[in-house]
């Protein structure tokens, strides 16, 4: 790894604790997590009239024994994270961690798509 991308995994690791601390189970098994962050974002937006997110995925860099993925989520035209993995599973685990840990007026306003004149 370069250090851009020991940077980005340190970055990755740290959301995902955020996340995890975030979403606990309260009672037997407590202090686990309650869920992986993309069930829990698909979860927030079906409860919030939401559209459900769309995970983008794309083989960046590595051997075919150690790819790198890189995974794009927008929500409703919205684009709202991006992140990389050495699986799929695990790109589209920070993506979402990512997502869910921005603030609740940035989470809301994925409601309604972005105006034609500023696409993002």
């Amino acid at each position: 790894f370069n250090t851009g991308e020991k940077q980005a995994n340190t970055d990755i690791s740290r959301t995902n604790d955020k996340v995890e601390s975030t979403y606990q189970h309260q009672g037997p098994g407590e202090g686990k997590p309650a869920t992986s962050s993309k069930p829990a974002l698909f979860v927030f937006c079906a409860k919030n009239g939401i559209p459900p997110p769309k995970l983008q995925d794309k083989h960046i860099s590595g051997p075919p024994h150690a790819p790198i993925f890189r995974t794009v989520l927008t929500i409703n035209g919205h684009r709202v994270s991006e992140a990389c993995g050495s699986s799929k599973k695990d790109a589209h685990t920070a993506v979402c961690a990512i997502a869910l840990v921005k603030s609740e007026a940035e989470r809301m306003a994925w409601k309604n798509p972005p105006s034609a004149g500023n696409p993002e």
